[in-house]
């Protein structure tokens, strides 16, 4: 079979074969990179360069175990993803917290873009997502939400996660909602995805206050403008 694959051509007892008889096109062969029990080096960049399958630990994924990760030449979950991260987001965020959001969310590294790129920017979304059979919301009911939390989130000095949850949380009381029928839509207009690898408050607390609130507005508009 190499004396075929090499053009050569071989007689058996089943006669004269030519490389053409098993042989179909040439094809670029496939390029697998595995590497593991290492810490992040230049070389896994060089080497993994234009493979196909790039297999990577990063078995260390809670920050508390980096300095053991480091201690016995491992990497981090960060330290793995964190090439595809700032490949999707070019802003000064805090990616380390986002990594920690993504981290149970994917199966492959990239699929990471798919996760985090509204953080970068909105995309394009209908407002119909808005609509929420469980949370009970629609893009009217959404719009009403979004136009009364608005002052208090402006309002709002502390965009720690905690802090916006113990706020909302008040908010919600007040109103006697259901706390998805606030979160819901915050979380929406935020990032303009069905799916998100965290909740509305720990969206905002990356994003922080002003980037929050400039999207919110944003949202605002766009309800009013289709509805």
């Amino acid at each position: 079979w190499s004396r075929l694959q090499n053009g050569e051509t071989v007689e058996s007892e089943m006669g004269i074969l030519t490389p053409d008889m098993v042989l179909g096109p040439q094809r670029k062969g496939i390029k697998l990179t595995y590497t593991t029990d290492t810490r992040p080096t230049d070389s896994i960049r060089e080497n993994a360069k234009d493979s196909d399958l790039f297999i990577c630990e990063g078995m260390y994924g809670e920050k508390e175990k980096a300095a053991k990760a480091v201690e016995y030449k491992h990497m981090t979950f960060y330290e793995a993803a964190e090439p595809y991260l700032k490949k999707t987001i070019t802003k000064n965020l805090d990616l380390r917290r986002i990594a920690e959001m993504v981290k149970t969310r994917i199966e492959i590294f990239p699929d990471i873009a798919e996760h985090v790129d509204f953080f970068e920017a909105v995309p394009e979304y209908d407002i119909s997502m808005y609509a929420h059979k469980k949370m009970k919301t629609s893009p009217e009911s959404s719009l009403e939400v979004l136009k009364d939390i608005l002052p208090r989130l402006e309002e709002q000095e502390d965009y720690s996660n905690d802090a916006l949850y113990a706020m909302l949380c008040e908010y919600v009381k007040e109103k006697e909602y259901k706390k998805g029928y606030v979160m819901w839509p915050i979380r929406t207009a935020v990032s303009g995805k069905q799916m998100t690898p965290g909740g509305a408050t720990e969206l905002m607390e990356v994003l922080g206050k002003e980037e929050s609130i400039s999207r919110i507005k944003a949202a605002i508009e766009k309800l009013e403008k289709e509805l």
